[in-house]
């Protein structure tokens, strides 16, 4: 499985419409949790994002990663670049 990492929503958009897909999953964490920086151990309050779509043309997932933004504000986002949203939590509890 091969993934197309993009840094932001725009460009998420953007290799959406590239690969001609018209739908995205927003999966979202909002808990306390371990934080996923590698760097250090934080034990925090954390507000993640991904933005993910999959390809069957070729099997590639195409994600974006993020940390910190309102969840209504991406949906937005993407429904006015004319994607269908289906929104995931990913909360372990």
């Amino acid at each position: 499985m091969a993934y197309h990492e993009v840094p932001d929503p725009p460009a998420f958009i953007a290799a959406l419409r590239a690969r001609g897909l018209d739908r995205a999953v927003l999966a979202w964490q909002q808990e306390y949790t371990q934080h996923p920086d590698p760097t250090s151990v934080r034990y925090e309050r954390v507000c993640l994002h991904t933005l993910l779509a999959y390809d069957p043309a070729d099997g590639c997932i195409v994600r974006c990663t993020l940390d910190g933004l309102d969840r209504a504000t991406l949906r937005a986002e993407l429904r006015a670049a004319g994607l269908a949203v289906e929104e995931r939590s990913r909360n372990i509890v």
